[in-house]
């Protein structure tokens, strides 16, 4: 099923045991750097929305959306796993988790995520979701590597009190241990992952803590973002992604 499409490149839904080998496989590469295959028990939860170059026919990106529409769901779902997500059962009506987002190393980031905006945006208001969460990836799992971007998170983007998920582990990294006072601010913005400096200009916060995943090779911050508190202009260009 086409979900959209921008210039030569396409959105769609995998359809088949081919389509969601080819996106395991790109997030193998995405993640790790080497051929392989990623999976695990949520592909078979999820939706896989393919990225792809119909010029060159290949898979430039992917990510595989869980549609929450009820609190045992957000409590089974993969953010879950990491995060206590208890103060955010007041969305879990009408929520969408976003997970396994990879670009191809070789291909231009900025059309991709341009692309997969379009389409969030489309779904987003296809289904009327409230609220959108999930994991954001730091490479690597030497929090030292991330010590800026963690102070600017700490500064700006933590989540109100009432809604930021609560620490299961206690080896989590605390945002606020990052000296502000001593970090590189400017360079911490600069450093951080593509698609969570894009959550973020649209109105995203972060939990006040960071989790080291060993199997992913990863550090990630819980990232949500309020569909309602997002600023009109951004709303507006969103949905010029999506025509």
């Amino acid at each position: 099923m086409i979900l959209l499409k921008k210039g030569g490149l396409v959105a769609r839904y995998a359809e088949t045991d081919k389509d969601l080998l080819a996106a395991q496989q790109l997030r193998h590469f995405a993640f790790h750097g080497t051929p392989g295959r990623d999976a695990d028990a949520f592909d078979g939860r999820c939706r896989h929305v393919l990225l792809e170059d119909s010029t060159e026919d290949r898979l430039v990106g992917c990510f595989r959306v869980n549609p929450v529409t009820s609190t045992p769901q957000m409590a089974d779902s993969y953010a879950a796993n990491s995060y206590d997500l208890t103060p955010m059962t007041g969305f879990a009506k009408n929520a969408l988790e976003i997970s396994r987002f990879c670009v191809h190393p070789d291909s231009d980031e900025a059309d991709v995520l341009r692309l997969a905006f379009g389409v969030i945006a489309k779904i987003v208001d296809a289904q009327a979701v409230e609220l959108l969460f999930g994991c954001s990836s730091f490479v690597g799992v030497d929090p030292k590597h991330h010590s800026d971007s963690f102070a600017y998170l700490g500064c700006d983007h933590v989540g109100p009190s009432a809604l930021r998920p609560k620490q299961l582990d206690e080896r989590a990294l605390r945002l606020n241990d990052y000296n502000a006072e001593g970090a590189d601010l400017r360079q911490g913005l600069k450093n951080l992952p593509p698609l969570l400096r894009s959550y973020l200009a649209m109105g995203a916060w972060v939990s006040d803590h960071a989790v080291v995943d060993t199997e992913m090779q990863t550090i990630h911050v819980f990232t949500g973002l309020e569909v309602a508190k997002i600023p009109t202009a951004k709303a507006r260009a969103l949905r010029a992604l999506a025509a």
